[in-house]
């Protein structure tokens, strides 16, 4: 027996568990170091505000359509535009920051293998957000990609849990939650699991296997040191 996928309370639930992992994750990183948040660079600032504005955006976009409020959820969905383009170029600058830093926030990992990971969290963005813009017609697939273009940009925040709460792995058991309960969703409503579903959880293990295989090779290593210098 399946239900329609209106999902109007499954996926801004969903959203706001991340929102809270978001909040946890940074908030007690910054906790742990002793550290005043409103000391850190304006950058910083800049993209933490954009990146919880990411979450509740999308908070927001899916009760609006659980309440077939359909144009201002359409009208609101073209600012999704300006707030991924944001969110990409204080991405990109953040990892630049690191670089030139030199400072990797993960013990034993290098700055290097390190920069691999906001490389493939925003990859992972660009691809699932430009899978639910191309097809935004069909709301089954558009709302599956809109919710695993969140689950792919969880990793800084649950990395952090991870550290400060002593589990590192977390940020892996985290998201294969995240996409087990995408799965039960797709089954209780479906009757069956979604293909895109599907490639997100593929997309949850090609991630590391990326960082922590191919960015952990000489060839790698070598690109980004060349970048630095």
């Amino acid at each position: 027996m399946t239900h329609t996928d209106t999902g109007h309370r499954f996926y801004p639930l969903m959203g706001a568990v991340m929102l809270i992992l978001v909040i946890l994750g940074f908030g007690s990183a910054a906790l742990a170091r002793g550290q005043n948040p409103l000391d850190l660079p304006l950058l910083y600032h800049l993209h933490g505000v954009i990146f919880i504005a990411w979450f509740v955006l999308f908070i927001v976009q899916a009760s609006l359509i659980g309440r077939d409020h359909r144009s201002l959820h359409i009208a609101l969905g073209k600012f999704s535009l300006v707030v991924v383009a944001l969110m990409l170029v204080t991405g990109v600058l953040m990892a630049g920051d690191a670089l030139e830093r030199g400072v990797s926030a993960i013990p034993g990992v290098s700055i290097e293998q390190f920069v691999a990971f906001p490389i493939s969290d925003l990859t992972g963005l660009v691809v699932f957000y430009t899978l639910a813009i191309a097809r935004r017609a069909d709301a089954v697939f558009h709302k599956r990609a809109m919710l695993l273009a969140l689950v792919a940009i969880m990793d800084p925040a649950t990395a952090r849990c991870g550290i400060v709460w002593g589990f590192p792995p977390f940020p892996l058991v985290a998201s294969l939650a995240l996409i087990g309960a995408l799965i039960w969703h797709d089954r209780r409503v479906l009757g069956r699991v979604h293909g895109l579903t599907w490639f997100g959880l593929f997309w949850i293990f090609l991630r590391p296997a990326f960082v922590f295989g191919f960015a952990a090779t000489d060839l790698w290593i070598d690109l980004i040191a060349g970048l630095r210098s």
